[in-house]
């Protein structure tokens, strides 16, 4: 009997440490794996972990950088964006303005074949040798008597004067340098036609001189017959309108007043400059705008250095 408990004894002995074999190797064994890894896990963890944080810092700065490179290519797209609004704001100006160019040298074009078919209007139709007999009536010679201070010999210098009726009476006009000479005083003046038959003496009482511009007038006193009031122009002649000369000049015809024949070439000063020849003895004379048919003022010779001689014409709005 007590055999037979034993031998149960055993036998369940024998179960239970099967079953507990068991166990530990279902149970116990995976839990000593998996705490086995956890450490290496730790440990390899310990171990990366410089690295880890090398690789962190790493992709930050790279994260960084990838912005701050957006960030820039974002203010490139933009530049360029506004690069291209400004070429092309730039493209259509400059189509305007070459567009307005266009307009402007059409204009011009237009205005200069206009000016083109007046000038030949002009010339065709003006008669110069009406205006020279019409403007003619009030030139005249001019020739003045000086003597010199200190050889008490007499002088004489030759030019163009023009009459004109005042409400106070005949004036002559002409250039200051006709009727003054260096070192010589003016004793008389004598005007006379371009047919000879007129000759009027002018005491130097009755001369005045400017003192600020070339110009010099007097008054006729003896009888004389009315003359007509000279046309003055209204406006300032342009460049490139036709001037006509009246004078005396010393070498030329002697017994008819000369004409010669120019363009108003440019401004100086106080005078106009003109192509029309201007010789000794034409100071003093008439300029006449021939489109406007009107008294333009006093041809003046200017020498430059006693070599070159300078065309002007002192205008009647000067006087």
């Amino acid at each position: 009997m007590r055999r037979l408990k034993f031998q149960s004894s055993l036998n369940n002995l024998v179960v239970r440490f099967r079953v507990t074999k068991k166990h530990i190797i279902e149970i116990i064994l995976p839990a000593v794996a998996v705490t086995v890894l956890g450490i290496g896990f730790l440990v390899g963890m310990y171990v990366m972990r410089p690295t880890l944080i090398t690789t962190t810092e790493k992709l930050s700065n790279v994260s960084s950088r990838v912005a701050t490179l957006e960030e820039r290519l974002i203010f490139l797209t933009g530049d360029a964006e506004l690069l291209r609004t400004n070429v092309a704001q730039g493209d259509e100006d400059r189509a305007k303005e070459q567009i307005l160019l266009q307009e402007k040298l059409g204009t011009l074009s237009g205005n200069l074949d206009v000016q083109g078919t007046q000038i030949k209007e002009i010339v065709e139709t003006t008669d110069v040798s009406g205006l020279v007999t019409q403007w003619g009536m009030f030139v005249y010679r001019m020739t003045c008597s000086f003597k010199n201070i200190d050889t008490r010999e007499t002088q004489t210098s030759k030019g163009s004067a023009v009459l004109e009726q005042m409400s106070t009476g005949i004036r002559f006009i002409t250039n200051k340098h006709v009727l003054q000479m260096d070192s010589a005083r003016l004793t008389k003046c004598t005007l006379s036609t371009l047919e000879g038959d007129v000759e009027i003496v002018i005491d130097d009482s009755e001369v005045v001189v400017s003192e600020d511009i070339d110009f010099g007038y007097g008054y006729i006193k003896e009888s004389f017959p009315a003359m007509l009031s000279l046309q003055q122009c209204a406006e300032k002649p342009s460049i490139g309108d036709t001037v006509l000369i009246l004078g005396y000049p010393v070498i030329g015809a002697k017994e008819s007043v000369t004409a010669t024949e120019g363009i108003i070439s440019g401004f100086d000063e106080e005078y106009y400059t003109t192509s029309a020849k201007i010789e000794k003895g034409n100071s003093g004379g008439a300029a006449i705008d021939v489109k406007h048919n009107c008294f333009l003022g006093l041809p003046t010779l200017v020498f430059s250095g006693k070599i070159e001689s300078l065309a002007r014409i002192l205008p009647a709005t000067s006087f």
